[in-house]
């Protein structure tokens, strides 16, 4: 573990993230007190898909359900529109009013 104060931090941010990439712990300290850590992401998939289980039991997000992707055409630009582009209201808009 490394500790380091905040204006030693702010100097040196760089080189403490190359240290948590390479899986150490940065303990920030203000006056010789500890008030955060910098650590490495945990690459666990089963805690990630555990707490989007959790989220989605309590509501708070829907997973797709389907890995179909078709709908993306209708938001590619036409032929139409000199620009080239799709309005994304308008392309919003349809999607809602066709329960996609």
């Amino acid at each position: 573990m490394i500790t380091a104060n905040i204006s030693k931090t702010k100097n040196e941010l760089s080189r403490y993230l190359e240290a948590v990439r390479g899986g150490e712990t940065v303990v920030i300290l203000d006056r010789n007190r500890p008030i955060a850590q910098i650590q490495p992401l945990s690459s666990e998939s089963g805690a990630d898909l555990a707490r989007l289980s959790e989220l989605e039991a309590g509501g708070l997000i829907t997973r797709p359900q389907s890995r179909d992707v078709a709908w993306i055409r209708h938001l590619q630009p036409v032929g139409d529109d000199p620009a080239g582009q799709v309005e994304s209201v308008d392309a919003l808009i349809e999607e809602r009013e066709s329960g996609r």
